[in-house]
């Protein structure tokens, strides 16, 4: 019974070292992917066995060109007002590559909690989907900025918000262009 003891604390002990002393790397290598006969391209094959496709690393540089293109620029407030879908990840990556602060807004937000948190946050762009079980950001957004349907051209013509002096840019995450929005997708 001691013997088992001493060997489990042993055990313990040499855990505690491995996971608390010094740095650790993970090697990754490219490898080629097939699959089907058809290629996947250039991937990398981490240490921990995942595999990320080559395809999926460029999906940054693009969204990164996308929110330039929008005119966000280093030191942006932006906000990001959407559930779990790509466009959030791809969306963090870029901003903190162009040196925007990125401003979460909480998914259960109205119109007035929105146009609080847009207000006290220097918001300059915000990034959302149109709609989360029933809230229709949208139309929240409307409702706290109505200016924003009166813009004709939102890629080139800068938003003029009274409650919000400094909201310049909406965009929004979706498939169908809506008023006053830029189309993120496009």
């Amino acid at each position: 019974l001691l013997l088992g003891i001493a060997a489990l604390l042993a055990l313990v002990a040499l855990g505690y070292v491995f996971l608390f002393s010094g740095t650790k790397t993970i090697s990754a290598a490219p490898v080629r992917v097939e699959s089907g006969g058809a290629s996947l391209g250039e991937s990398v094959l981490s240490g921990s066995g995942y595999v990320v496709a080559h395809h999926k690393i460029a999906v940054g540089g693009k969204v990164m060109g996308r929110v330039n293109w929008i005119g966000v620029e280093k030191g942006d407030h932006v906000a990001v007002w959407a559930t779990n879908v790509p466009e959030w990840i791809f969306l963090q990556l870029a901003l903190a590559k162009i040196g925007a602060v990125i401003v979460t807004i909480n998914t259960n937000y109205r119109a007035a909690e929105i146009e609080y948190a847009l207000r006290q946050g220097d918001i300059s762009t915000i990034f959302l989907i149109e709609e989360h079980r029933g809230n229709n950001y949208l139309e929240s957004l409307y409702g706290a900025a109505p200016e924003i349907k009166t813009v004709n051209d939102p890629l080139n013509d800068t938003l003029s918000v009274a409650a919000l002096p400094r909201l310049k840019r909406a965009a929004l995450i979706g498939k169908e262009p809506r008023q006053g929005l830029t189309l993120f997708s496009d």
